[in-house]
């Protein structure tokens, strides 16, 4: 029988977040640098959501509504160290720097969730149902590199590297119903899932001038992954290793000393986050979840593009991308529930237009515009549903920046984007508008900043997803308005003294993993 499902939620959420950084850097000789880093951040969330479902049959009688209110306390700690080295081999730019990371972060996820249910005429018609959830989360990530530079003669410089670094995470999601006053255990809920993963790297570029006009650089990576995927509480699990290729090429023109020119063509690896790998539930209101799925695949995606600079202003770029196996967040039906899992649902071809001009008007005005127009096509299987969806898109960014006096300045920015596709979701136009001023003072050594974030409140997201049996409206609002009032101090004195050269350390990739999808 077919039914329809309209959901209101207000989410009302605070929360308390602290971070700390300490670096030190141990200068052993000249040449050799050692150097390390400690990074430690702690967050504290409470969220209470409010939910009413009313519920109409397929024409449209209302016949009931069940009311929800669901509960999420969050307490998340990330550690961060790094340790890194560098030495310079000569004086003429040979250079080897190595980094060993270790990432460590914990999250306690505690759900309560009551539900109500009603008639048409206001009557409850089944007993009000309680369901608990503590879902811990551990990640730990073990990371290490080695990068080597060698100039070489003419201009040209040769790079190469390694890297290694093993992944594991342990999700145990434990759901209790509260049936007459008892605590029962909810089998098909609970999940015990431990995820492992290892890649080996490694990389070798190439750069050199080809003529006094056209520079060149290649260059190749390869990848070796080993994961496995376990369910302790079932039993299931997957083994996955293989290999990959990941070329790249880059050629710059110099045509004269208004116009450059450039060509790229890069092969890349998106993978999935830790998160969306985990195949548990969790519940956003009675009717509504969403669920990892373990059997995600990196997405591949090859990517073509030529760009033009004039005066250093004004760049255009043409670009092609085709993405296969392309990750996207899928709603699907389960009886009365509707839940959203990612998927590698189809390939993406997209090809874009796209102009940045970055223009001084005058000695007090400057203008930065960018605007991106492209065409996305999605091809591919839903649940056995096929898709072919395509939609022309573009986004407007525009920042003005005003040096009223030499202490004093303002800028005004914005942002609009028109209907777009979101995989199967076709969301509708939306933007916005923000403005700051900031004040130099104590001879210039402090700086106060204002700034206001969607002004007018216009940043509320709308879409609506139609495929096979599903057929849902989505509409979010959330507290974009934002004012903000910030000061800083430079507290330096005396001799200053150079930065030390940081690489980017060794988990910057599994880092960006780690969270939603």
């Amino acid at each position: 029988m077919e039914k329809i499902f309209n959901q209101e939620t207000n989410r009302i959420g605070t929360g308390n977040s602290y971070s700390g950084k300490l670096g030190i850097d141990f200068f052993a000789t000249k040449k050799t640098t050692i150097g390390a880093v400690v990074n430690l951040n702690t967050r504290d969330m409470n969220s209470v959501n409010p939910n009413i479902t009313n519920i109409s049959n397929s024409a449209k009688v209302f016949e009931s509504v069940t009311t929800a209110r669901v509960n999420n306390t969050n307490k998340w700690t990330g550690l961060n160290t790094n340790l890194n080295l560098r030495h310079l081999l000569n004086t003429k730019g040979r250079e080897l720097t190595s980094d060993i990371d270790f990432l460590n972060y914990r999250t306690d996820n505690n759900l309560f969730m009551v539900n109500a249910y009603y008639d048409a005429a206001g009557n409850a018609y089944r007993n009000a149902d309680t369901l608990v959830g503590l879902l811990p989360q551990r990640i730990d990530v073990y990371s290490a590199r080695i990068d080597y530079v060698h100039p070489l003669k003419k201009g040209a410089k040769l790079e190469a590297g390694l890297k290694s670094s093993i992944v594991r995470t342990d999700n145990d999601a434990n759901y209790d119903s509260i049936l007459s006053g008892h605590l029962v255990h909810d089998r098909n809920r609970s999940n015990h899932f431990v995820y492992e993963e290892n890649i080996n790297a490694a990389y070798l570029n190439f750069s050199t001038p080809l003529t006094k006009k056209i520079n060149a650089q290649l260059g190749l990576r390869v990848e070796n992954t080993n994961a496995k995927g376990t369910q302790l509480t079932t039993g299931e699990e997957f083994n996955r290793h293989y290999t990959q290729l990941f070329p790249t090429a880059y050629f710059q023109y110099k045509a004269n000393a208004k116009n450059n020119f450039g060509a790229n063509f890069g092969r890349r690896v998106s993978r999935p986050s830790y998160q969306s790998l985990n195949p548990f539930i969790q519940f956003l209101y009675r009717y509504t979840f969403s669920q990892g799925n373990p059997n995600l695949r990196p997405s591949i995606s090859n990517n073509i593009e030529i760009s033009h600079t004039w005066k250093n202003m004004i760049t255009t770029t043409v670009n092609y991308t085709h993405t296969k196996d392309i990750v996207q967040g899928i709603i699907q039906q389960k009886g009365d529930e509707a839940y959203n899992m990612p998927a590698n649902v189809s390939s993406l071809n997209q090809f874009g237009v796209a102009v940045n001009a970055n223009t001084p008007f005058t000695k007090w005005w400057t203008s930065n515009i960018n605007l991106n127009v492209y065409n996305d096509r999605y091809k591919g299987m839903i649940a056995g549903t096929p898709i072919d969806l395509a939609a022309t898109s573009y986004v407007l960014n525009a920042s003005q920046q005003f040096k009223i006096t030499k202490t004093f300045s303002a800028e005004l920015n914005g942002r609009y984007r028109n209907g777009w596709l979101e995989g199967v979701m076709r969301v509708r136009p939306v933007g916005f508008v923000g403005a700051g001023i900031s004040q130099q003072i104590w001879k210039n050594k402090g700086v106060i900043r204002l700034t206001a974030r969607d002004i007018f409140y216009t940043q509320k997201l709308k879409g609506t997803t139609r495929y096979g049996d599903v057929d849902v409206e989505m509409r979010q609002v959330a507290e974009t308005q934002i004012v903000t009032l910030g000061f800083s101090y430079n507290f330096s004195k005396g001799k200053k003294i150079a930065p030390v050269k940081r690489t980017a350390g060794s988990a910057n990739e599994e880092q960006g993993r780690i969270g939603g999808n």
